[in-house]
């Protein structure tokens, strides 16, 4: 096995062209269709394996573990790291210096303290809204 593979890497490349040929086939607009590999848990290793297979986002929920998986890395230029799950206010500061898009607000409270920082650094934000 290649050095620069990841264990079972052979079997996901596999899938990940099952499932572009799908997108191909079934989806009415395929260029807007974005794959987002959720590389929590895994190492740094997981994103260099992704952006080798061409997928340029990735998606993280834990602040303390992106924060290791990062130091020290040059994030390539393309990428764009989604923080997925509930985001806790206390950990909003961090969140918008450290990610491009956060998934999912799920109230007013972050949503104010999401604003608050973003001012601050003057920063734009991409976020998802979570309605109920």
């Amino acid at each position: 096995m290649n050095k620069k593979t990841l264990p079972g890497a052979q079997v996901n490349a596999k899938a990940l062209k099952k499932i572009r040929d799908n997108i191909q086939l079934k989806s009415p607009h395929p260029e807007k269709v974005r794959i987002i590999a959720i590389t929590k848990t895994f190492s740094y290793k997981a994103i260099q394996e992704a952006c080798r297979q061409d997928i340029l986002d990735i998606g993280e929920n834990k602040i303390q573990e992106l924060e290791k998986k990062i130091k020290k890395q040059t994030k390539p230029r393309n990428l764009k790291i989604h923080f997925i799950g509930h985001l806790q206010t206390n950990k909003a500061k961090k969140a918008v210096s450290m990610y491009d898009v956060i998934e999912t607000i799920d109230s007013q409270k972050i949503l104010n303290k999401i604003n608050k920082e973003l001012e601050k650094i003057k920063k734009t934000q991409k976020v998802f809204l979570q309605i109920n």
